[in-house]
């Protein structure tokens, strides 16, 4: 999630899908920072694929809102507005804290024992590692309420989410806080108190939208 796609995971892939993989994977982890002008030609040459796959990649970013494509001008990559992060986290605030009090009472006591160790023994500096954990833990919530519908709308927001919350992390703090919010989720969870994980859930999601805010 936090550095470039390796050379056996692309090995399957057309190479569409490859150039596809690369630049999101870029722009998700801010290498390719909001705004800037992405260059066809630059891309061809780091990527190893003709001007065709490449194209064919950023119509599809674009439909993602991850790139901006300006007749005349070219593609550039999307910028992180407050209106982005107002949208996306005020769909996170109000199904996250539902879909978690549902899902409580029988979500695998083993993963949230797994899911606890890996955040309690996070290092201040673990930036990357800490959006992958979060990333995982919270698309292990949606993907156990069981409803495809909701997983495919959660796959394209979750998709900006991750480039927010990577910028996100590095502020001063906001590692640490994380990481005591999602434990406290954790907890709650294993107490098996709906009502309780919900309310860790939501005040989680409105802490991380005011530190995206603050960027």
């Amino acid at each position: 999630m936090t550095s470039l796609p390796n050379t056996v995971a692309l090995s399957g892939l057309s190479l569409r899908e490859k150039a596809y993989e690369i630049i999101k994977n870029q722009i998700i982890t801010g290498k390719l920072s909001p705004g800037i002008a992405l260059n066809e030609r630059e891309l061809v040459a780091e990527i190893g694929v003709s001007r065709t796959p490449i194209r064919e990649a950023l119509n599809r970013l674009e439909k993602e809102h991850l790139v901006i494509i300006t007749p005349q001008k070219g593609a550039s990559v999307g910028t992180i507005t407050p209106k982005v992060i107002n949208d996306i986290y005020q769909l996170r605030e109000v199904l996250e804290p539902h879909i978690v009090s549902l899902v409580t009472p029988n979500f695998s006591k083993d993963e949230l024992l797994r899911f606890q160790k890996h955040f309690s023994c996070l290092s201040v500096e673990d930036y990357d590692l800490l959006a992958e954990n979060d990333m995982e833990f919270h698309y292990a919530i949606i993907y156990a309420f069981g409803n495809d519908y909701l997983n495919h709308l959660m796959d394209n927001m979750y998709i900006q989410n991750e480039r927010i919350r990577s910028l996100s992390l590095r502020l001063p703090q906001r590692l640490s806080e994380s990481v005591t919010e999602h434990l406290a989720i954790i907890e709650a969870m294993l107490a098996r108190d709906p009502l309780k994980a919900a309310a860790a859930m939501r005040s989680h999601l409105a802490n991380a939208r005011y530190a995206a805010f603050r960027l």
